[in-house]
């Protein structure tokens, strides 16, 4: 997990942004389902979101629904 990104939340994106700060730029957008079985809807409203301290899960709140949602994080190599 590398600590030079930021997760910025837009609600109105509906979306996660990956900020790398050695970079200065956005390097990933990241659309949240709010589960498996709806896959074509997204988190409304994304409030905030957290990694936990191992970097292995992302917490979304849905500022609408009043729900955390939870996430395991996985890597893609480029």
């Amino acid at each position: 997990c590398s600590r030079n990104l930021i997760w910025i939340a837009s609600d109105k994106g509906e979306c996660i942004y990956l900020y790398d700060w050695k970079e200065n730029c956005v390097v990933q957008r990241i659309d949240l389902q709010r589960s498996l079985e709806t896959k074509k809807k997204l988190i409304r409203k994304i409030e905030g979101v957290a990694v936990d301290n191992t970097g292995e899960y992302l917490y979304a709140v849905s500022e609408r629904d009043s729900i955390l949602y939870s996430y395991k994080i996985t890597s893609s190599k480029h």
